[in-house]
């Protein structure tokens, strides 16, 4: 019997352009609209510098400004957690993860890249993996049913390239530039010619699909009508976003260069971010990709945030430079920990940014985020020590399984030095020093790309799952 299905691959199509749709149900059998479990997806996001971690001693009323004091559900909603208080239901906070077993530091921030690769850098070779990271792991395993198998992106073309690794040795490089990343999603497929420019573009993809998609949605339901529309309009909202035009030149500069394509300023940097969270958002909704890496700038991040009203760079406010340099905030580290407040609030709004997008309604579908497995996490503690104990992990999404949320997950701690060593984290349950290995290879796990007896990272440092995340 013929099938009146819609296929999962039909493109709209028009002038030599093909625009990717949504899961709608009309592509789905009629009982398995209904019951087709979501194709397991991977969300990761990085931010850089760690957190504003407040004072050292933990004593009463000087607590961490990022951690809260208390472990469970009833923890209390610290400053810098704040832009995420509408979320605070959704996800799970963990404390006490380190990677200082990892740690080999030859450099200020080469240790980083343990985070996510879970291995040390080999011995004088800075910024070089011993193997792949975890979102190359979790690609390999989930990703090769979807165009991309994984798609990253980053903001600025200034980092490391510490991120993402495909094997050992073998960096994965990460798009910065968002005109570049939407072509890449969304390619044209004739005519021969290259990306498009990176300002200005005057038409729309959609104007080229108009009369395709008419006539699709002559095809459809009442809610896969609705769904298309909704698709279509956030495609041009994306068009119109990454086409934002660089500020201009002050007066004072006398033919400046043009800016390459795709290179977005520290102006611009709260809608550059939200273009690519809104372009990842919808690789995942057109299952273009299972797996998704976003990292929000580099580690030794030299970077301004005008927008907070932060005139210094991010990297000296985490940390006041060496002796015989200028110090903007010389006898003043309150002005100091309040702008590195500042950015860390600013950051976490990054997060409940995405959060949002992963939560919205999708008609008769699940939210995307209960069958993502999300981690937000960065690669220091407070960034002025390069400190990697006591990292902020945020961890959300169901995975198809089943996840408790809301929790200020606790694990213990017994590092030297004490700093992190927070008294109600030291006294919590069950092993102690709990590494980004547990995290990755829980998460590795759930989403279906390990095995229950297989780890990710460093085979030597008695990884295994965490408790209280996916069941």
């Amino acid at each position: 019997m013929k099938s009146h299905l819609l296929s999962r691959r039909t493109l709209l199509r028009g002038a030599g352009v093909g625009l990717a749709l949504p899961l709608l149900e009309a592509m789905l059998p009629r009982k398995a609209a209904a019951q087709t479990v979501a194709p397991t997806r991977l969300v990761l996001l990085h931010w850089p510098q760690g957190c504003d971690f407040g004072a050292s001693d933990w004593s009463p009323g000087n607590e961490g400004i990022f951690f809260p004091t208390a472990a469970g559900a009833s923890w209390p909603m610290t400053k810098c957690l704040m832009p995420l208080a509408p979320h605070r239901a959704d996800f799970n906070l963990l404390s006490g993860i380190c990677y200082g077993p990892l740690e080999r530091k030859e450099e200020s921030h080469d240790h980083a890249i343990a985070l996510f690769t879970g291995a040390p850098h080999p011995v004088g070779r800075v910024g070089v993996s011993q193997g792949p990271s975890v979102d190359q792991v979790a690609a390999r395993a989930i990703g090769t049913s979807s165009r991309f198998s994984s798609v990253g992106a980053k903001l600025f073309t200034d980092d490391e390239g510490w991120w993402s690794h495909s094997a050992a040795g073998v960096a994965n490089p990460l798009e910065a530039n968002p005109r570049t990343l939407f072509d890449r999603l969304f390619p044209a497929t004739g005519g021969g010619g290259g990306p498009s420019p990176e300002y200005g573009r005057s038409a729309s993809v959609l104007d080229a699909v108009k009369a395709d998609a008419a006539r699709l949605q002559r095809k459809l339901g009442r809610q896969d009508q609705q769904r298309l529309e909704q698709h279509l309009t956030s495609v041009r909202e994306l068009e119109k976003a990454v086409a934002v035009a660089p500020p201009a030149p002050p007066s004072t500069c006398m033919s400046p260069q043009a800016p390459a394509n795709g290179l977005m300023t520290d102006e611009n940097v709260v809608a550059y971010a939200k273009a690519m969270i809104d372009l990842l958002v919808l690789a995942l909704e057109c299952d273009l990709t299972r797996v998704t890496f976003l990292s929000l700038g580099p580690s030794q991040n030299y970077h301004k945030h005008p927008h907070l009203g932060v005139s210094n760079v991010y990297h000296t406010l985490c940390h006041s430079p060496p002796a015989g340099t200028f110090d903007p905030y010389a006898g003043n580290e309150a002005g100091r920990r309040a702008d590195y407040h500042k950015v860390t609030a600013f950051y976490m709004e990054q997060v409940a940014y995405y959060l949002s997008k992963l939560k919205a309604p999708r008609g008769a579908l699940p939210p995307l985020l209960d069958s993502a497995a999300f981690v937000a996490c960065s690669e220091f503690s407070d960034a002025g020590g390069h400190q990697p104990y006591f990292l902020p992990f945020i961890v959300a999404g169901k995975a198809n399984k089943t996840m408790t949320t809301g929790q200020n997950l606790t694990y213990r701690c017994e590092w030297n030095p004490d700093f992190a060593r927070a008294p109600w984290c030291a006294n919590a349950a069950g092993p102690a020093n709990r590494t980004v290995n547990d995290v990755w290879t829980t998460t590795l796990r759930a989403v279906g790309a390990l095995q229950p007896n297989e780890v990710f990272g460093d085979v030597n440092i008695g990884t295994t799952g965490l408790s209280g995340l996916w069941a």
